[in-house]
């Protein structure tokens, strides 16, 4: 590695850091930010996941850089300077965006997180997509599918045509910062698979237009394969663990209620188990309509809605809910509150006028 690719890997590293000492620094603040009796942030380890995550993106950002820089010099041909810088500098970045959002939720500051989110993916997404023609051929970095990195001809047309793409999906992702967030949510999902998906067909389609015309060949498609027939089996292996993994936390999980004698047990399938007495109930309300909430910290699928939440009327709060069950039950502790239902309409409503008894019954 050249002594300027170390100053850059030192600084980089250093910012990617950053937010680190600051977690430290804040920590008692922090604490008494995401903190509370049964905070969801607080069941997960709280600042410690924040502490941590700068660590984690550390070894991915050094990973990134030593695999690039290895393949280069393996293969004698050096990765385009402004690859090079864009990769060097994308998880620092990441770094102090996602602690700065983090942080201005934990100390209630007004920040749109949609038009953040919009914004910041929109302009990496136009910086990746200007970066993309100019990639050299590599098995890291790009469109790496078997007709990209078999001929390098396909590997230029198919950057070219991404390229392309990527910065219009950017430029509409800025523009979904002005959206509804539903609509945004879902065009800004559409419009990543098709920035990416296109190329991949186009590739493929292109290779057999280069085999009509004479200038690329099954065979070297088959040679490239038979090389890499390690990689192509753990890749078989991986991607359906991993999308197997993804539908488990999706589409799998349960928030159970257990009554006791003089306090209620919570237990949620990715949170860990909290309880609350009845005599240190304040308020107790059943509502039948679910309220709109960003999460600050936790665990959203389709199936369960957990961790911690704000929102206009009862700002900071935690939810163990089903996301699909609309009715809830409001629980103010101590100064915290809780969302809580079960898996249907008439079980939560059970659950209140049961807990409702045992609150009163505690209070005499």
């Amino acid at each position: 590695m050249s002594t300027k690719n170390k100053i850059k890997l030192i600084l980089t590293g250093a910012i990617t850091l950053l937010p680190l000492c600051v977690t430290l620094s804040l920590w008692a603040p922090l604490t008494e930010a995401m903190g509370g009796s049964y905070h969801f942030a607080g069941t997960l380890g709280g600042l410690w996941v924040v502490a941590l995550l700068p660590v984690f993106l550390l070894i991915l950002h050094l990973f990134c850089i030593g695999i690039t820089l290895w393949e280069s010099k393996r293969k004698g041909q050096e990765q385009s300077p402004k690859v090079l810088n864009l990769l060097f500098w994308i998880t620092p970045i990441l770094s102090l965006a996602i602690h700065g959002t983090m942080y201005a939720f934990f100390f209630e500051y007004d920040v749109n997180l949609q038009m953040f989110l919009c914004l910041f993916l929109g302009i990496l997404f136009v910086a990746m997509g200007n970066y993309f023609p100019k990639c050299t051929q590599n098995s890291f970095i790009g469109i790496r599918i078997s007709y990209t990195l078999a001929n390098r001809e396909n590997w230029q047309k198919t950057h070219r045509l991404g390229g392309i793409l990527i910065t219009v999906c950017g430029a509409l992702l800025c523009v979904l910062a002005f959206l509804p967030l539903k609509i945004a949510l879902v065009c800004g999902i559409a419009l990543s698979l098709i920035s990416f998906l296109v190329p991949a067909l186009y590739s493929r389609t292109y290779f057999y237009k280069q085999v009509k015309q004479g200038t690329a060949s099954p065979a070297e498609l088959k040679d490239f394969q038979k090389k890499n027939k390690v990689s192509k089996k753990v890749s078989l292996i991986l991607v359906p663990v991993i999308l197997a993994g993804c539908a488990l936390l999706m589409f799998t999980g349960n928030v159970q209620v257990t009554l006791g004698e003089s306090s209620m047990t919570v237990s949620a399938t990715y949170a860990e188990d909290f309880s609350v007495d009845y005599a240190k109930i304040d308020r107790m309300e059943y509502r039948e309509k679910a309220p709109e909430g960003v999460r600050l910290f936790g665990f959203g699928s389709f199936r369960l809605s957990l961790g911690s939440y704000r929102n206009d009327e009862i700002g900071n709060h935690t939810q163990y809910c089903y996301a699909r069950v609309q009715s809830h039950i409001l629980i103010e502790s101590d100064g915290d509150i809780l969302l809580l239902n079960l898996g249907t309409e008439e079980e939560t409503k059970d659950l209140f006028e049961t807990l409702k008894t045992r609150v009163q019954e505690a209070r005499q």
